[in-house]
């Protein structure tokens, strides 16, 4: 079950090659737009709106409009939606990248920021309405039910699908949603099990977000191995971090990237808290990595 206030992990997709997506969830099935944003999860009670990120953690601060937006749209009074915040041009029409939105994670200059980086929430799923859950429910009833509740305007949106037969018309789709700027698609099964399985990545829902052979067709899922202490906004805390693969064969994590954009404030604080539990004097000897954090 879920309560107010209270968020949960967030339901994932999965990936397989575009010619299995068919197959793996049969027909017809539901496409829509995988947006280049952040994720939220919303716990609207009356006049109170909390906004939680994939990682649970309350990002409210960060945006006053949409919680504005959701105060005034939503023809509920309780209600746990999820959908994405996207940055968007001044005239509401074209979506913008990721980096753009990564302003507005800020603790500070909150209103100039408001003003500089418009954004648009997309919503996709209902998990509670009223007193009852929807996590149980199939996504045609969540969608219909989402539908319901939703008055859409420039700052307010549902989330663009279509129904899908074939293959066909689903590379037909992620075409147009790549030509629109959007991150790939996501396919979701429409059969009576498509409930929703908050934290788990099964083949009810997957991604496409790349048709090209030979390069990066997605996210990977790395180990973190080493950091380095941050400049700046970011002294005291550890602002780049090194992340690591695990290699079957030697039985040993190796380092393959570095990152330290699109961290806000908290997770900064709160890697530095969890990397500090780990931190050795000397490098552990199933990790192969050249820098010396």
């Amino acid at each position: 079950d879920i309560t107010y206030g209270t968020p949960i992990r967030m339901m994932l997709a999965s990936r397989v090659p575009y010619g299995e997506i068919v197959e793996k969830l049969g027909t017809p099935l539901i496409a829509e737009y995988k947006l280049d944003g952040e994720r939220l999860q919303i716990h609207k009670q009356g006049q109170e709106v909390k906004l939680f990120s994939r990682r649970l953690l309350e990002i409210s601060e960060q945006y006053p409009d949409v919680c504005k937006t959701i105060i005034e749209n939503i023809k509920v009074d309780d209600v746990i939606i999820e959908g994405e915040v996207v940055a968007m041009d001044s005239f509401y029409e074209k979506m913008l990248p990721f980096q753009v939105l990564s302003k507005r994670r800020r603790k500070y200059d909150v209103e100039d920021i408001m003003k500089e980086v418009p954004v648009c929430l997309f919503l996709f799923d209902i998990l509670k309405y009223k007193n009852e859950s929807y996590i149980g429910k199939s996504f045609l009833e969540r969608r219909k039910k989402l539908e319901e509740i939703v008055s859409e305007r420039e700052e307010l949106r549902l989330v663009k699908s279509q129904s899908i037969r074939n293959t066909e018309e689903l590379l037909d789709f992620f075409n147009a949603a790549r030509k629109e700027g959007n991150e790939g698609i996501i396919a979701k099964s429409i059969k009576e099990d498509s409930i929703y399985q908050a934290g788990n990545r099964g083949f009810i829902w997957i991604k496409l977000k790349g048709l090209e052979g030979g390069k990066l067709k997605d996210s990977i899922d790395v180990v973190l191995v080493g950091a380095f202490y941050g400049k700046g906004r970011r002294t005291g805390v550890y602002g780049t971090y090194i992340g690591a693969v695990y290699d079957p064969v030697n039985g040993k994590f190796v380092a393959f990237t570095r990152f330290f954009s699109g961290l806000t404030d908290e997770l900064s604080d709160s890697l530095t808290k969890d990397m500090e539990t780990y931190k050795t004097d000397k490098r552990p000897r199933n990790v192969i990595c050249e820098d010396n954090p």
